[in-house]
């Protein structure tokens, strides 16, 4: 049997395992990553929100990494990697109604540009493809078609033996493979049943002929203070019994590719998965009693097969040990909702890299080394099933999720706060080392990692969903309970009237922003 060895191994190939062995081999170490399929692949994530963004070009000034800088905004994309992208300028949810259509004053819209750059949407086999070939190119040896057969951890190392008659021996084993680790499985580290309270299944696919939401409405919504049109960003469909993600790669002028990413996360409680029905009926069937969305999606064709889950949320009891970590969807997962899922595993990135980097030094792969990353990941499961479960108990009427809506967009300004405050060092100082307290939070996994008193308010916040879920509380008074934890709140930023339930959109016009910036710049003041 053939052998090689190298200082770390890293299951998979997809964005967070090409991210990683790129930073680590950059850095001067030896890299090998195993991926059991090829290149180009179809991978879910492909929703970038403004934390995404900022903590990639944060890795590329931090680990002096320019190819990561080309993923930090949509029009760095096209012009470095791929016209298959999408724009992304806002969030829009939409709350639906069975057999009526969309009430004007029953939607939401926030924008998430930075600067004159807008957030993307990825197609993902040209995304995980540059960041592959970024990683060959760096010195990553990679082997694809290579599947394992077994993993044999030593004092010494780690040996991971394939399919390919080639052992291949590693100072530290990183499993980034997702749901299917066969490290999770080998370990006996999977929980049995997710700890997490969030509860849901999906279908999904890539389909063409998906019109813009724009050109389906009956009613006129000209009258509407969008930031833009529903098409130019992530549309979600709210349901009592779940939500819908509409995607598109196609929604600029340059747009080289047909296709728009369509994805339905039910409840399993209140919308069982079907035993004998294909996953295309059920999409049909569901869309049958909203006729805006029916109509949204009446040419559409799936261009690939539907993939269709049981419950889509696991959990870890330990995501690291002596020589061994799991990395990001390895390790747990909640639910797509917010676009969360890359940020998130961006952040674990950053952490990763900066702990094995650091142990390669010292010769030091102990658990203990470790641990600093089982703590974010398991505290970034925590909190981003609060806000997720909170957001589901939320639709059953649209008066409560007007209220909880606001809890996220509290997070996403909260989140950028925090990096802002990383970049103005960095600009200050022109020290790398100033984005080296981002790994350091007060409060490591949260959804406002620097804030605690905004954590308090979600603690409070979800508190009062789980009383909803519970029969102890009326959906219209735990409305008014979340709306009285933001009068109350003396930290809200003007990027939105969180205070006032009649809001729907984020606030437009130079007066809105100038505010916003005075408002910030006290935020970094006060820092």
């Amino acid at each position: 049997m053939r052998s090689a060895s190298y200082d770390i191994a890293i299951v998979g190939s997809a964005i967070a395992s090409s991210i990683l062995g790129i930073v680590l081999a950059r850095r001067g170490l030896s890299v090998v990553l195993i991926e059991k399929d090829q290149h180009p692949q179809f991978a879910i994530g492909e929703s970038t929100i403004p934390q995404t963004s900022l903590m990639l070009k944060a890795m590329a000034l931090r680990f002096d990494v320019p190819e990561l800088d080309r993923l930090t905004s949509f029009e760095e994309i096209t012009r470095n990697i791929s016209k298959a992208c999408g724009k992304k300028s806002n969030f829009g949810f939409i709350f639906q109604r069975p057999g009526e259509a969309h009430r004007l004053d029953e939607c939401h819209q926030l924008g998430v540009a930075r600067n004159n750059c807008t957030e993307s949407h990825l197609f993902r086999q040209d995304i995980d493809a540059y960041l592959l070939q970024t990683a060959i190119r760096y010195g990553c040896k990679v082997h694809q078609k290579t599947a394992i057969k077994d993993i044999t951890f030593e004092a010494a190392g780690v040996t991971v033996d394939t399919d390919r008659d080639l052992a291949l021996r590693a100072r530290c084993l990183v499993d980034g493979s997702g749901y299917v680790s066969f490290l999770a499985r080998k370990l006996g580290v999977r929980d049995p049943e997710a700890r997490l309270r969030t509860q849901s299944r999906t279908i999904f696919t890539h389909m063409i002929d998906v019109k813009p939401f724009d050109d389906c409405v009956e009613a006129d919504e000209s009258a509407l203070p969008k930031l833009a049109p529903w098409h130019g960003g992530t549309l979600h469909h709210i349901f009592r019994q779940g939500w819908m993600w509409v995607i598109p790669f196609n929604n600029h002028p340059e747009a080289m590719n047909r296709v728009v990413s369509v994805g339905m996360q039910l409840d399993p409680r209140r919308c069982p998965k079907p035993a004998d029905l294909d996953p295309l009926d059920e999409f049909r069937g569901f869309i049958a009693d909203y006729p805006e969305v029916k109509r949204q999606f009446a040419d559409a064709k799936p261009v690939r097969e539907w993939v269709s889950s049981g419950r889509l949320q696991y959990s870890s009891s330990k995501t690291v040990g002596d020589r061994w970590c799991l990395l990001s969807h390895s390790a747990g997962f909640v639910d797509p909702l917010f676009s969360r899922g890359l940020s998130n595993t961006v952040e674990t990135l950053s952490l990763t890299a900066e702990i094995l980097l650091a142990a390669a030094a010292d010769d030091d792969f102990s658990e203990e080394r470790l641990r600093p990353l089982e703590t974010l990941q398991l505290s970034t499961l925590d909190w981003n099933d609060r806000l997720v479960h909170g957001a589901y108990v939320s639709f059953r009427s649209f008066e409560l999720w007007n209220a909880w809506f606001r809890i996220w967009g509290l997070t996403q300004v909260f989140g950028v706060l925090r990096l802002a405050r990383a970049f103005l060092a960095h600009e200050r100082s022109r020290d790398p080392a100033a984005f080296g307290p981002l790994d350091r939070p007060a409060l490591p996994g949260a959804l406002t990692p620097e804030h605690p008193e905004v954590a308090t308010l979600i603690r409070a916040a979800h508190e009062t969903m789980e009383a909803v879920e519970a029969g102890n509380l009326a959906e219209p008074a735990a409305a008014e309970r979340l709306f009285a934890l933001f009068r109350a709140a003396p930290f809200l930023p003007p990027s939105f009237p969180f205070t006032d339930p009649a809001a729907r959109f984020g606030r437009q016009g130079l007066s809105a922003q100038l505010e916003m910036d005075h408002w910030l710049v006290e935020q970094l003041k006060a820092a």
